[in-house]
Formats: C-alpha cells, sequence, structure tokens
C-alpha cells in the first residue's frame, strides 16, 4: 500500500465530505480518528472507510495524531485537517514522485496551503500562503511532538523538510469558521494547561502563542511573544521566517515604524534575494509619505518574481502575494493618486490576474474605466480578464458594475445573467433596479424578503434609497422600522424629510450608515433626494465626508465647493486640510499649502507623515526647525530611521 491519509476529526459534518472526495483516487487508506464528535461526522467518516477510531480528546494534538500515525499501514503518510481539500488534477504527480521517492529517509515534504480569509468562503476576500510537513514516511521514527501547532520529529535528529509543488486549500481561518470552532478559546486553554503544569515555554512556544494573541486581535501581547521567541532562538529555524514576518506586519499595524524598519532591514539583509521585505520596505515609505521610495521598493518586488520566474524558483519566503498582488495594489494607488489612470489601470489588471475574484480591486479598475472610456471599449478589457459566458465571472462584474453606479456595464451583465437562467441575489437585484430606475423590478424582488431579512441593515439602506428615490407612498407606509431597531432614528428622520414634517437630527452613531446612503444617492445621480438630505439633515461630518470623498475620486471641483463651506463654519477636519494641503502644494502655492498643513497637524498631531510634508517642502529654516523638533518630541522612534533623518 502506498499512501496513508491520517486525518484528527471532531464535529466536522460541514466539510470532513469535500475533503475526503477531494483525495479519491490519490490515496489507498483513509484512516479518522474521532476526538469526541456529536453531530454526523462519524457517519459521514464511514460512507468513505472502515478505519475510523474513537480517542479520548487530552488537550494534546500530538498525542490524537500518533494515535493515527500508529494505525496507518501505507508506505507514505498524507496528513490532512477535515477543513482542507487538495485538487484533483495532480493526484498523478504527487503518487508518480512517492512511488520513485526513498521512503527509508526522514524526510518531511512541505506542502503549500492556501489558507482563504474574510467573512466565509462564500465572501472570500483573500489566500494567505503558508506551507507545512504533511506528507512524510510511515515510519515510527517520525511522530509528532507539542501538545498544539505539533511538529514532526525523527527520534534520531532533525527532519530534512524539502518544499514540494502540491497545494491544499484551508478554509478553516474564515472568521465564521474561528468563530464558530472557538478555535483561539480552544487553544489558550491548552497553552494555559501547559504553563499550569510547570512548564516553561520555548521560543517555538512562545511563537504560537503569540499567534493566538494576534488572532484575538491582541496585537502587543502577540509581539511580546514573537520578541521572546526571535530573541532566545536560533535563527536558522524553519519558522523564524515567519515570526520575522508577524512581527514586520504587526509593528506596522500600530505604527510602531522604527521596529518595524529594524526588522525589514534586517530581512533585506537576509533574505534580499526574495521579494517579501522589498514589499515591507515599500509600504513603510508609503506610510510615511514617501512615495517615490515607495515606488522604487514595490518594483523591485516585482522585479524579483519576474526573475525567479525565468528559473523557476520561488520570489518569496513567506507569502506569493508578496511578489506579484501587494506591490501592484500600491503602486495601482500610488499611480491613482497622482492621476496617472492608465499607470493605475495596468497594475489593478496585474492584480486581477493573480487574484481575479478581488472585488475591491475590480471595484477600482471598472470606477477608472467608466469615467474615461466608452463601454464599447472597456467590455473586452474586462473580457480578457474575465472569459464571457462563466457565470460566475458574470456575477462579480454584474455586482461589481453595480458597486461602481456603470448602469450600462451592469444591464449587459443582467440581460446575459438572464439569458443563462441565472438569478444573482436579492440585494444586487434591488441595487441594479435603483441604478436603472427601474421599480417593477425593485417591488418584484422586494416582494421575496422575508420579514427578519427586511430588518437587516442592507435592505433597510436599499428601502430607504427607493422612498427617496421613487417617492411613492406606498413604500412610506409599508417599509416601518419599530422603535428598538438600531436604525430606526435615522429611517424615521428621512421618512419626515419626505412627508413635510420637521425632523430629528441625525445622531453621532448613525452617521456611517446616513453619509453612505448620502453618497449612494449621488452616484445614482438622484441629485433632487441628495440634496434634499443635504439641505434637511446634514451636519459637518457628512460635510467633511462628502467633500473627502469627492477629493479621493479626483472630483476636486466638487470637493473644494464643500471644503470652502466648512472654512466659512471652522468646521473643516483634519483629512480635509491634508488634502488642500497636498492639492496648494502640488500646484506650487507653498505659503498656502504649508498653512493648510499646520492645521491639520493641529487636528492630527499623531500622523507622522504631516510633519514630515512639512520638513519636505518649507524652506523656512526655523519652521523646519520647530516642526522637526515637535516631530521627534511625538515620534521619537522614528529618530533611528535612516530615510527619516535624511529629511529631517
Amino acid at each position: 500500500m502506498l499512501l496513508s491519509l491520517c486525518m484528527i476529526v471532531k464535529n466536522e459534518e460541514r466539510t470532513l465530505a469535500r475533503c475526503l472526495d477531494s483525495v479519491k483516487g490519490l490515496v489507498d487508506e483513509i484512516i479518522i480518528v474521532d476526538t469526541g464528535s456529536t453531530d454526523t461526522t462519524k457517519e459521514i467518516a464511514l460512507r468513505y472507510t472502515s478505519n475510523l477510531y474513537d480517542y479520548t480528546w487530552t488537550r494534546d494534538f500530538s498525542a490524537a495524531r500518533n494515535e493515527s500515525l500508529r494505525k496507518a499501514t501505507g508506505e507514505w503518510i498524507l496528513v490532512l485537517d477535515a477543513d482542507e481539500f487538495v485538487e484533483q488534477e495532480n493526484h498523478d504527480k504527487l503518487r508518480s514522485f512517492i512511488s520513485q521517492a526513498d521512503a527509508s529517509l526522514p524526510r518531511g515534504y512541505l506542502l503549500t496551503i492556501m489558507n482563504m480569509t474574510g467573512q466565509n468562503e462564500e465572501s472570500m476576500n483573500g489566500l494567505l500562503q503558508s506551507s507545512a510537513a504533511r506528507l512524510f514516511p510511515n515510519s515510527p521514527d517520525l511522530y509528532y511532538t507539542r501538545p498544539i501547532h505539533e511538529q514532526l520529529t525523527y527520534t534520531y535528529g532533525e527532519v530534512e523538510c524539502i518544499p514540494m509543488e502540491f497545494t491544499i486549500f484551508h478554509s478553516g481561518y474564515t472568521d465564521e469558521t474561528v468563530a464558530r470552532k472557538e478555535k483561539s478559546k480552544r487553544n489558550m486553554e491548552i497553552f494555559d494547561a501547559i504553563q499550569r503544569d510547570g512548564d516553561e515555554l520555548d521560543p517555538y512556544y512562545d511563537f504560537t502563542l503569540g499567534n493566538e494573541y494576534a488572532n484575538a486581535g491582541e496585537v502587543k501581547k502577540a509581539l511580546e511573544c514573537y520578541e521572546r521567541a526571535y530573541k532566545r532562538s536560533d535563527l536558522s529555524l524553519n519558522w523564524i521566517p515567519h515570526c520575522s514576518d508577524f512581527m514586520v506586519t504587526n509593528y506596522l499595524l500600530i505604527h510602531e515604524y522604527s521596529k518595524a524598519n529594524q526588522m525589514i532591514q534586517t530581512g533585506l539583509k537576509r533574505w534580499g534575494g526574495y521579494s517579501d521585505y522589498h514589499y515591507y520596505s515599500g509600504f513603510l515609505y508609503e506610510s510615511l509619505g514617501f512615495h517615490d521610495l515607495a515606488k522604487t521598493s514595490y518594483l523591485k518586488a516585482i522585479e524579483i518574481e519576474e526573475t525567479a520566474n525565468q528559473s523557476g524558483r520561488s520570489a518569496t519566503i513567506i507569502r506569493s502575494q508578496f511578489a506579484n498582488v501587494f506591490p501592484s495594489r500600491g503602486l495601482a494607488q500610488l499611480y491613482y493618486n497622482e492621476q496617472n489612470f492608465a499607470r493605475s489601470v495596468y497594475y489593478l489588471s496585474k492584480v486581477l490576474n493573480h487574484t481575479p475574484d478581488d472585488a475591491a480591486v475590480l471595484f477600482k479598475l471598472i470606477k477608472i474605466l467608466a469615467q474615461s472610456e466608452p463601454e464599447s471599449e472597456i467590455i473586452p478589457f474586462l473580457e480578457k480578464l474575465y472569459p464571457a459566458g462563466k457565470p460566475a465571472n458574470l456575477l462579480l462584474l454584474f455586482r461589481v458594475s453595480i458597486m461602481a453606479s456603470a448602469g450600462g456595464l451592469a444591464q449587459r451583465y443582467y440581460d446575459q445573467l438572464t439569458s443563462l437562467q441565472v438569478e444573482p441575489g436579492k440585494p444586487e437585484c434591488l441595487d441594479y433596479a435603483l441604478l436603472v430606475n427601474d421599480l417593477p423590478l425593485f417591488n418584484r424582488v422586494n416582494e421575496k424578503i422575508g420579514q427578519t431579512e427586511a430588518m437587516e441593515p442592507l435592505f433597510v439602506k436599499l428601502r430607504l434609497l427607493a422612498l427617496l428615490i421613487w417617492r411613492d407612498s406606498v413604500h412610506i407606509k409599508e417599509f416601518q422600522l419599530t422603535e428598538n431597531h438600531p436604525l430606526y432614528n435615522v429611517w424615521g428622520s428621512v421618512v419626515a424629510v419626505l412627508t413635510g414634517e420637521e425632523p430629528a437630527s441625525i445622531e453621532e452613531q448613525d452617521y456611517t450608515f446616513f453619509n453612505e446612503l448620502v453618497m449612494q444617492l449621488f452616484n445614482l445621480q438622484a441629485y433632487e433626494a441628495y440634496d434634499l438630505l443635504i439641505n434637511h439633515l446634514s451636519g459637518p461630518s457628512t460635510i467633511n465626508y462628502i467633500g473627502d470623498y469627492f477629493y479621493s475620486v479626483h472630483q476636486i471641483e466638487l470637493s473644494l465647493d464643500y471644503y470652502s463651506l466648512l472654512l466659512k463654519e471652522n468646521a473643516l477636519q483634519a483629512a480635509g486640510y491634508e488634502n488642500l494641503a497636498k492639492l496648494y502644494l502640488n500646484q506650487g502655492e507653498m505659503e498656502q499649502g504649508l498653512d493648510w498643513l499646520a492645521q491639520a497637524i493641529i487636528l492630527n498631531p499623531d500622523k507622522p507623515s504631516l510633519y514630515l510634508l512639512y520638513c519636505k517642502h518649507t524652506r523656512n529654516h526655523s519652521d523646519k526647525k520647530r516642526y522637526k523638533k515637535a516631530f521627534l518630541g511625538r515620534f521619537p522612534k522614528l529618530q533611528g530611521v535612516s530615510f527619516v533623518n535624511a529629511l529631517l
């Protein structure tokens, strides 16, 4: 027997069948150790194998894994979790490889794991790449150690880990799955038990404990663990690159730019031939306002991948996105900010070549194209990225065209979906009806919405838009919210405006919803309804939001109209002052630009890039000295960053 699949499971009825279906024809034996399922997991397992074993959970993953290894009779072992699956087209390649490989050597083959991220699989927003030794010879001298984040171990020395081209897809890190299975709680209980037993956490345990804190959003605790692990370890260990990567990510997350820079510089020295730390360098430059340096680093990351592809080697040490997706995103935004839309479109397209399901990037692309190109040219351009006739492609293009308020494109994709008898979701259909001004369609779809579903914020917003656009009294009577609904006040205020009553003012907690409602009216070209809300319900928060929005999409004249209103009332917020400063500085009007920038710093003193921008543009030595002193006083840790020092 060539290959045994070894699994440990508990309450995996949602995903187990998919996993086992994916290995049909790949494995010769399936071993499943159940650690206490109370759902239909065991019934599903028995449809695929008779090798099902009960095991009492002892808060020790290694013990359970080793139990599955002891039952295996194959020459080789493949380890999968129930929320993972493999692609069938690679079965023959893997079997051919292990049939010729030496099973007497203590080797573990590192398989690529693509971890789905986002709320759930249906609304996945990306893939994070990792790897693990999941394929190895069946030998009593190869086994797992450590109660959590178990490691493959060899009795007589080190396991030689060798990368292999075979991909596992993992859905266990989506928000929904983590919450449902209470993974963080379970893992923290194991760590607590280790410490209660008096065992000192070794560096690897510190690293994995840091991962648990990071997953729980406790960034500072995570960094304390990562720092201890990094300082106490042999830097040649295979998990050190991941530790370094997580340290940089979390330092950037909490704006610890000096520490991030130190780790980035170390990373460039150790792994400068890969894209990872060139991307991080670009991100740090961009965060601090050094846009030209950011471009150089992003381009270097991409260049490394192009060279690596020619030689057949990997361009990254951690995540493949560091070589293409992430730097291309950064370049697309930088060029967009410069109004170099052709280059922005080029890099957005590069992102979509790698991650075609990235709706946010596709939205930016369609938004740019819709403002500058006729539909006759946009359609063939999009079809190069998304081949025509595939329902999944059409659904994505339809949904994003609606988001971008591209009515002609949305209508085209809606008609194609209809011809294929594919029905989009109810929210998309309602949005589409609003975009193309189709009241009958809106009413038909609205009739299908259940009472509970209708109370969700998304459907409340869509119904409010319908009220505002079509002003049909039937809608006002039918679409009522109860007083305990979180959007009752904003709903009541909008209805009061429509019926000529005195509206209540919008409360602070409702501004996000209200501001999005107002801007959607503008994008739907429902200008009468837009003006109605602006004149009756908007306050400084909404006017600032609108001005910033128009600035972000390069509708400068409109943004200046709203900023002027706010300046007269002394109500302009920090982002508005920053935008005005950049606009004037780019036009060479230095004195006025620096005045706006000074106001932005007063209102947002914790943004280091504002001080650096001031020091870059001022020609007044005393002013530069004053802002340099203020900068170093507020951000003393940035004093050691070389490119910052060069500017100051």
